[in-house]
């Protein structure tokens, strides 16, 4: 998914670049886009349910897309097809959807208290008992 990203811009399509024109329309859309390149990987056996899971979490996927988006770009530059990796339309994108506040919604991390899973009370209260 990365590498059609950063080779879109030397081909000087505009469109691809934009994630399939979606790259704004929120978090799912880019969970959506990256589901087709998750499943042409074989899942490890026994780790099915961990890897479902990890399929659908935006911040991993972010993050992961961030990280592959990064070493194609600089593998581009070593070839000589780019100048700058960090001058690129592509990471210049992803940086821009990085700061957006929906990006930061999507990935922040909810501030709900630890429940202790067997009794339904907090953990501070099992540790009293």
């Amino acid at each position: 998914m990365a590498s059609k990203f950063a080779f879109s811009e030397i081909q000087d399509d505009g469109a691809a670049l934009s994630l399939d024109g979606e790259l704004s329309d929120g978090h799912m859309d880019f969970v959506m886009q990256a589901q087709p390149y998750l499943s042409a990987t074989p899942m490890p056996k026994g780790q099915e349910s961990l890897c479902f899971k990890a399929s659908t979490h935006y911040p991993t996927l972010f993050d992961n897309f961030q990280r592959e988006l990064h070493d194609v770009l600089l593998q581009q530059q070593n070839e000589g097809l780019i100048t700058d990796w960090r001058s690129t339309q592509s990471w210049m994108l992803l940086k821009e959807l990085a700061k957006s506040a929906e990006h930061r919604a999507a990935a922040r991390r909810s501030r709900d208290p630890v429940m202790h899973v067997t009794l339904g009370i907090s953990l501070d209260k099992t540790r009293l008992m």
